[in-house]
């Protein structure tokens, strides 16, 4: 299991031909890559995308190193009162890779959800 000396993880190499970088619900880091791609590559990936940040709900920071929560995930309405300073704290941090828990698409949710996506300049990604 190689990792680098800042971000251990666990590599997973197969057939298949993009490198994906995922961080499980326990921090943990899982690179899967290319049956051949070069050591180094690998390293340098996930260097490069190990300062990014996570916006989560309260009660998941335990599970990132670089965080910013805003809300519950069962109350939609803490979510959008919190929303805004969250965002100033990660400009205020010097983010700039965010990654961020969906909050759903019914209700308050929807106007939370259509912030983030503002905010991100609707690129997006699905994490699954």
């Amino acid at each position: 299991m190689p990792s680098s000396p800042l971000y251990p993880y666990t590599l997973l190499r197969s057939k298949r031909k993009t490198l994906a970088l995922q961080i499980t619900r326990e921090g943990e880091i899982v690179v899967r890559s290319p049956l051949k791609l070069p050591e180094e590559e690998i390293r340098r990936f996930v260097a490069e995308k190990g300062d990014c940040f996570v916006l989560c709900f309260e009660g998941e920071e335990k599970y990132f190193k670089n965080y910013v929560t805003y809300g519950r995930a069962d109350d939609p309405s803490s979510q959008a009162n919190r929303l805004f300073d969250a965002l100033r704290e990660l400009d205020e941090k010097g983010a700039k890779t965010v990654y961020a828990r969906d909050p759903g698409t019914s209700g308050v949710d929807l106007a939370v959800y259509n912030r983030l996506i503002r905010a991100a300049a609707f690129k997006t990604v699905d994490a699954k």
